[in-house]
């Protein structure tokens, strides 16, 4: 139900501006900034934009929205090499660690569902801790941090006697909301470390 409500509400979400001007939509660009002008209290600001000095701003993004991209452009230069190789490593861990935490619940001993329930109810806080992270000590320290825990919850499992039940079980629910962490992290740092070509080009 949360879910289908935020769906609807992200309907009245403003559409970003960048993208509207490389799409060729600079007079909705426009009214966007103008909106988020208004909404910070910066509304003079705001009455100066016009389409001319939207333009003038992002003539080279402009320019080389216009130019071929390939999904070789993920590697052409070194920066962007470094980041893709480093966003994929991240990508392929939290995954493989999430969904191998989420496949393994039956050998934990307890209730299957209960255990499920566990693992559902981590993400709520998880989530919120990301957030609040990445807003006051930074993206990147947020992340690691959010991955090495997850490794070391799931490290220290391998160690603990499995007659040790609840232990085990409190390790694997701190792994999986670490990792939900990461997640969080993730789809804000992917889309943010990349020029805004290639995630023009992405969509």
């Amino acid at each position: 139900m949360p879910f289908f409500v935020f769906f609807l509400y992200s309907w009245w979400f403003a559409e970003s501006a960048r993208w509207l001007v490389l799409s060729g939509k600079p007079d909705r660009a426009v009214q966007v900034l103008k909106k988020v002008a208004q909404i910070n209290r910066k509304k003079e600001e705001g009455d100066k934009l016009d389409t001319e000095v939207l333009k003038s701003n992002m003539q080279k993004e402009m320019a080389l929205a216009q130019s071929s991209h390939t999904f070789y452009s993920l590697v052409r230069t070194p920066n962007v090499r470094r980041i893709s190789c480093c966003i994929a490593s991240v990508w392929f861990a939290t995954s493989f660690a999430f969904y191998g935490l989420a496949m393994d619940l039956q050998h934990f001993g307890f209730n299957i569902y209960l255990i499920q329930v566990a693992f559902g109810s981590i993400d709520i806080p998880a989530k919120l801790a990301a957030a609040i992270g990445m807003s006051f000590i930074g993206r990147r320290v947020t992340q690691a941090a959010s991955v090495i825990l997850a490794g070391l919850a799931i490290l220290a499992n391998i160690f603990v006697p499995r007659e040790l039940k609840a232990l085990r079980t409190s390790l694997a629910v701190l792994g999986k909301g670490c990792l939900a962490s990461s997640f969080n992290c993730l789809y804000l740092y992917t889309g943010e470390l990349y020029p805004t070509v290639i995630r023009y080009l992405q969509q």
